[in-house]
């Protein structure tokens, strides 16, 4: 599983790799915005922080390893479940991006924003009332 996703990942860099020269906009953005203090959030925010939440994720995944490590092939419906949100979670990563490179094509202008596909929708869905986002697509209790 682990390998989908870094084949995504490292095909999302690769097909966006331009040059040496440039960097992601959030480098440039928080260097401007805490200019004294940018060597701190540079290795606390940027770099550190996204391996501790990998990390934390990962632990049940170890858990599970040690525990089966005399039966490596022993699965049950966690194992199985587990298994299915990651795949379900790197297809969703996939189509995002695929959506988010071909609306960079047809809007060259940074200022417009990518307001809708799926990188858009799931996000905005998990940050701010779920029901209020899934009433926009018809989906709601209310009766």
């Amino acid at each position: 599983m682990l390998g989908i996703w870094a084949v995504r990942l490292t095909g999302n860099w690769a097909y966006t790799f331009l040059d040496q020269n440039k960097q992601d906009w959030r480098y440039d953005m928080y260097k401007e915005k805490f200019p004294r203090l940018w060597h701190v959030v540079n290795f606390t925010g940027i770099n550190q922080m996204p391996t501790i939440v990998v990390f934390l994720a990962m632990i049940p995944g170890f858990i599970l390893i040690e525990k089966t490590e005399s039966s490596p092939l022993q699965s049950n419906l966690w194992t199985w479940l587990g298994f299915i949100v990651c795949i379900g979670a790197a297809t969703l990563q996939l189509v995002s991006d695929t959506q988010a490179h071909r609306f960079r094509k047809t809007h060259r202008e940074r200022s417009v924003p990518l307001d809708c596909g799926a990188g858009h929708v799931i996000p905005i869905t998990l940050v701010s009332s779920p029901m209020e986002q899934w009433e926009k697509f018809g989906i709601s209790d209310k009766r």
